[in-house]
């Protein structure tokens, strides 16, 4: 029986992207935005089952996720850049290294979390569980090591592939039709969404989806965390006041997730005619 402590989590985020990306065949916003959803949900959990979550670390080569790396540090997330050359990124040396000083000089943390999977985690997994500290495993039925598995024991490593689900927001679910319908909350979002809109969609047709969440959305609702805040924008979404989609830079090497603003539905007319009274 492990006992009730402090959580130190270390997050191996190309391991649990890549894994997440080629296992569910997502485009590259989809598996950033999975990926974090994921992380902040699993947190969450380990923080009403363990305890207090208070070391965050995250580790990747961070020069093509910056608006992913951004998303994290909003969530309180420690971001530690490695060096990958094109045959090994080298953040599971990293991260062990992290793991093993946390086991020297932070008694008081009673359990590990690491999200990722592969085998170059066994020297370290054995480390801790020679210390007697608890141990956990995050990750997905088809990238997690057998010999990790069988090394950590049963109950100690966890399958997040449920949180996959619902990918896609389908819009027009719960239709609105008035801006009374919706909460104060979304009232300020909706009216950053347009305002974003009108700033962008001459130049771009579009309003890049990650900078606004964290920028723009930030200062409209400073009082909610990030993943709150995200929350109310996929609502604005459900309610197809907005739609999202998948956008190309010009030379077609880079896709991102980008917003429309959808002018016939009837709560952003009456937003826009509320705007210029």
């Amino acid at each position: 029986m492990y006992k009730r402590g402090n959580v130190a989590v270390f997050i191996d985020f190309e391991n649990f992207y890549y894994s997440l990306k080629n296992l569910y065949s997502l485009s590259f916003d989809q598996a950033n935005d999975r990926s974090v959803s994921i992380i902040s949900e699993v947190t969450e959990m380990i923080e009403r089952e363990f305890g207090p979550v208070v070391i965050r670390r995250a580790y990747a080569d961070w020069s093509n996720l910056s608006d992913v790396k951004r998303e994290l540090e909003r969530m309180g997330v420690r971001i530690i850049d490695v060096l990958s050359t094109e045959h090994k990124n080298s953040a599971d040396i990293e991260l062990s290294l992290s793991v093993f000083e946390i086991l020297l000089t932070r008694p008081d943390v009673e359990t590990m979390v690491i999200f990722a999977g592969d085998r170059d985690y066994m020297p370290i997994a054995m480390r801790v569980k020679e210390s007697g500290k608890k141990l956990m495993f995050i990750g997905f039925q088809h990238s997690l090591s057998g010999d990790l598995k069988k090394l950590v024991g049963e109950g100690n490593y966890m399958y997040v592939d449920r949180e996959i689900q619902g990918i896609g927001i389908p819009a027009g679910e719960n239709q609105v039709t008035s801006l009374d319908d919706l909460s104060p909350d979304e009232q300020l979002a909706l009216q950053a969404c347009l305002e974003a809109y009108d700033q962008y969609r001459d130049r771009y047709g579009s309003v890049k989806l990650g900078g606004f969440l964290v920028d723009r959305l930030q200062k409209v609702l400073p009082e909610l965390d990030h993943m709150a805040r995200k929350a109310i924008f996929q609502r604005l979404v459900r309610y197809g006041a907005v739609r999202v989609l998948q956008s190309s830079s010009k030379a077609g090497t880079e896709t991102f997730t980008v917003f429309v603003v959808d002018e016939d539905h009837p709560i952003v007319q009456e937003a826009r005619r509320r705007m210029v009274q």
